[in-house]
């Protein structure tokens, strides 16, 4: 069981996008992730930062870099707040819920993918939406079966 916490007020729809892509993987492995109260002790912390947000790598601003994971105290998953984060498919603005399951490949150990319908695909244009795909369950099951 890996528990997730979330960093002091971090709005609502972004835990729920960011717990349904959890889910996804949930179903799709053997791992369980747990949400814990945001003081609790956890595996992994997610948060929105802008600018220097201490991994000695600043955030770029709106478009670029998505997200910054990093080992500081556990696993962190650091999301660009400047970024247009929406929930589905909306014309210039990057879907939560993809961004953070292509991150989830990452934690579980899946390297980028080439296939392009694979959420481990390396790149993903504004207003595009995403799911977990055959190549992304095939290798999540190579290195855990």
């Amino acid at each position: 069981m890996l528990r997730i916490r979330f960093v002091p007020n971090t709005q609502t729809y972004a835990i729920t996008a960011v717990f349904l892509a959890f889910r996804l993987w949930d179903l799709t492995t053997r791992f369980t992730f747990t949400r814990v109260a945001d003081n609790a002790t956890s595996d992994i912390v997610i948060g929105f930062f802008s600018g220097n947000h201490g991994d000695g790598a600043p955030f770029d601003g709106n478009g670029g870099v998505l997200i910054s994971p990093c080992l500081m105290e556990g696993f962190i998953m650091m999301y660009v707040a400047g970024e247009n984060w929406v929930n589905g498919a909306v014309q210039g603005g990057f879907d939560l819920q993809t961004v953070v399951l292509h991150e989830i490949g990452h934690l579980l150990g899946l390297g980028h993918s080439q296939d392009s319908s694979a959420i481990m695909y390396p790149s993903l244009a504004p207003g595009q939406v995403k799911s977990l795909g055959i190549d992304d369950v095939r290798g999540v099951l190579a290195l855990y079966s």
